[in-house]
């Protein structure tokens, strides 16, 4: 039942709902019949007013809360439902109206009495569908987002995919908070609305930075002007309603300059984009005919927003944002793809670049990269110089099949040993070379050289062979700060030797005398 017509203010004169005075503080009053009341509720919506309802001169609802300075004081479109008693008498329903700004009116709207669930799960089942639409932009902003972040491989391309990420995020949480729905289930409209407007805030900058990456505009003065205005615009808006100079829904007008500036960077950076050729016709049908739909509808709702005070067009913006997501996904997610495919085909060159095809340790060209890297970053390093001995006896004696054998066993027992980060390589027919960042004295290196030891050990006693498994191991620690690297090298080089003569004195009186 329409509830709206024939309230009066306290000099007689008839209410308008939808024009109510601008007066600080006023009443406005009815006459209620038992008919009507019945045990129902006066349900409506109300926007940037505080007030009391009462029946005959009885308090049944009060709406006066007190919210923190920073959320300011508009909370929007809020739904009450203020449950009636039952009377076998007429009365007189009054409401006092405090407006949340003085000198500016606010709104009650939708004025029926119904039963009050009802009235709430109306405005729930009426804002669900838009609300889910929310919901599936967030969630597709969230993984596009943190895709363009830890991404590997993506180079410039990845500021593209997080802005357009950023974009959905915020975009969607903006369409959210005017479904209602967030204030229904939380209960508190005006941290909701507080949401709105930082929202409304920062939506331009990430669409703005996400065309200029399309249209080959990152550097762009103008995008870094944007980011700073747009950090400017919310600092003052927070700073100035804690304040309690002026508070966000007096600010609007400067969100509303922002993005309209933003709208005219944007087409600046999409016609400059065609007119060098940095943009392709497709993606200017695909991904800006949405957009620039968009941009229409905004303007719209911002000039009658400001002169009619209610927001036309608005519905068909929210569909026209929808559409330029969904069509961001789809180029992003293909984008994202390629880039995907790209990169598994380079590591895979890479790993047959810099891979030893036998041992499957790294190889000599990754050896020097790596040594110059190091040499570069000036990080220290302990060298393990490692030579497998025997190498030509075996092949002579038993064959070039034994001897890859016996380097694949001993590359498994490098990598089973040196496993906390180490870079393992085979520098040479039968040399090896370890980069380990663990110090000489460390627990974690004398273990891992243990290890090391006791696997060749192992692999003797498990295959019993007709040559054992035997090697030389050199150590040397690189100082980048008072040691060249070459000469590091080369120490852990000799060291290895040193170690080899004493070896080879112990097993070759036993070796070279066996039998063939």
């Amino acid at each position: 039942m329409d509830y709206s017509k024939l309230w009066s203010y306290e000099n007689g004169s008839v209410v308008d709902m939808n024009n109510l005075k601008t007066d600080d503080v006023f009443r406005i009053h009815k006459r209620i019949t038992v008919n009507e009341v019945d045990g129902t509720a006066l349900c409506f919506y109300s926007k940037n007013i505080f007030f009391t309802v009462y029946l005959d001169g009885d308090p049944l609802y009060s709406f006066n809360p007190t919210p923190p300075r920073l959320f300011g004081r508009a909370y929007g479109y809020y739904p009450h439902t203020v449950p009636l008693p039952v009377s076998r008498f007429d009365g007189e329903i009054v409401i006092n109206i405090e407006n949340c700004y003085s000198g500016k009116a606010g709104f009650i709207t939708n004025m029926v009495l119904t039963d009050d669930n009802s009235f709430v799960i109306s405005t729930l089942q009426r804002n669900i569908p838009e609300f889910l639409f929310c919901l599936v932009s967030f969630v597709f902003g969230i993984i596009v987002f943190f895709i363009g972040l830890t991404g590997r491989y993506y180079g410039e391309k990845r500021y593209e995919i997080i802005s357009a990420g950023a974009f959905a995020i915020v975009c969607s949480v903006w369409i959210a908070t005017e479904t209602q729905i967030l204030s229904v289930l939380t209960g508190d409209p005006f941290a909701v609305h507080f949401l709105d407007y930082m929202a409304m805030d920062f939506i331009s900058f990430p669409a703005l930075m996400f065309i200029a990456y399309l249209s080959s505009n990152k550097n762009s003065v103008i995008v870094v002007i944007s980011g700073i205005l747009t950090v400017l615009l919310v600092g003052f808006s927070i700073v100035s309603t804690m304040l309690d100079f002026k508070d966000y829904h007096q600010l609007i007008i400067c969100s509303q300059v922002l993005i309209i500036l933003s709208i005219i960077a944007v087409i600046y950076f999409i016609v400059s984009g065609l007119i060098q050729k940095k943009v392709r016709m497709t993606t200017v049908l695909f991904l800006f005919s949405p957009f620039i739909l968009s941009i229409i509808l905004a303007i719209w709702g911002i000039i009658s927003y400001n002169i009619y005070h209610i927001k036309l067009g608005f519905p068909y913006l929210k569909i026209a944002l929808f559409i330029f997501i969904l069509d961001c996904g789809i180029y992003e997610f293909k984008s994202i793809s390629d880039m995907s495919r790209r990169s598994q085909y380079a590591e895979i060159m890479e790993q047959i670049a810099y891979s030893d095809s036998l041992t499957g340790l790294l190889n000599r060209a990754a050896f020097n990269r790596e040594t110059e890297a190091a040499a570069r970053k000036k990080t220290p390093y302990t060298f393990v110089m490692l030579d497998m001995n025997y190498l030509k006896l075996v092949n002579d004696r038993l064959g070039h099949a034994y001897g890859d054998e016996y380097l694949k066993s001993l590359a498994e027992c490098i990598k089973n040993s040196f496993n906390h980060g180490e870079k393992c390589f085979r520098i040479g027919g039968d040399e090896f070379f370890i980069m380990s960042k663990e110090s000489v004295g460390s627990q974690i290196f004398n273990r891992s050289i243990n290890t090391l030891n006791r696997q060749v050990e192992d692999y003797n006693d498990d295959k019993n062979p007709d040559i054992p498994l035997s090697i030389a191991i050199g150590i040397s620690e690189y100082n980048p700060e008072k040691d060249d690297i070459e000469d590091s090298i080369r120490l852990s080089d000799k060291n290895m030797y040193t170690d080899k003569t004493a070896v080879k004195k112990k097993l070759d009186p036993i070796l070279l005398k066996s039998p063939v």
